[in-house]
C-alpha cells in the first residue's frame, strides 16, 4: 500500500491539472474523443495508399527511432560535463533517452488537422511507429544507456534492476 502524500506535497501540486477532480476527468474525456474522432475521420483507402507509398513512413521511422534517440543521446552526453548533477543522477539521462526513444502519439493527428497537413500520413505513422516500438524501444534504450553509463551504471546498486532489464 502506498503512503498518502503529506500536506506539504499536496500543497506543491498545482491545481487544475488534467486528471484531478471532476473537471480534469471531463477535460481528458473530451481530448480522448477529439483525438479518436480525428483518427476516425481518415478514409481507409487513403490510409492504405499511405502505407503503400513507403517514403513517408520510412522517413518517419528513421526520424522517430534513429535520429531522435541519437539527438537525445548527444544532448545528454554534451550536458554531462556542463551539469555535474546530470552525471551523478543517471535516471535523468535515462528518462531523456526513454522519452526520445518512445513512439509518437496521436496528438500529432491533432496538429496535422490544425495545420491542414496530411492527416492520413500522421495516422499511418502513428500506427506503424506504435507497432515498431515493441522492438525499437528496448533496443534503443539498451544501446544508448549502455553508451552513456556502461560499467558505472552496472556497478551502482540502485540502478542494477534497470540495467538488468536493459541488458538483453
Amino acid at each position: 500500500m502506498l503512503p498518502r502524500p503529506t500536506a506539504a506535497v499536496a500543497a506543491t501540486q498545482p491545481e487544475g491539472m488534467p486528471g484531478q477532480g471532476e473537471d480534469g476527468v471531463l477535460v481528458l474525456a473530451v481530448l480522448f474523443v477529439m483525438v479518436c474522432g480525428m483518427a476516425g475521420s481518415v478514409d481507409v483507402r487513403t490510409l492504405r495508399q499511405q502505407l503503400d507509398r513507403k517514403t513517408g513512413i520510412l522517413c518517419g521511422i528513421g526520424c522517430q527511432f534513429f535520429l531522435m534517440p541519437l539527438i537525445g543521446y548527444t544532448v545528454v552526453r554534451t550536458l554531462q560535463p556542463l551539469l555535474p548533477e546530470l552525471a551523478h543522477k543517471w535516471w535523468i539521462g535515462l528518462m531523456i533517452i526513454c522519452v526520445v526513444s518512445s513512439p509518437g502519439g496521436s496528438y500529432s493527428n491533432w496538429w496535422c488537422s490544425l495545420f491542414n497537413a496530411d492527416l492520413s500520413l500522421s495516422v499511418a505513422m502513428t500506427a506503424v511507429s506504435t507497432l515498431a516500438s515493441g522492438l525499437m524501444l528496448p533496443l534503443n534504450l539498451s544501446i544508448y544507456v549502455n553508451l552513456l553509463y556502461g560499467k558505472e551504471m552496472e556497478a551502482s546498486s540502485s540502478s542494477r534492476g534497470v540495467f538488468e532489464v536493459l541488458d538483453w
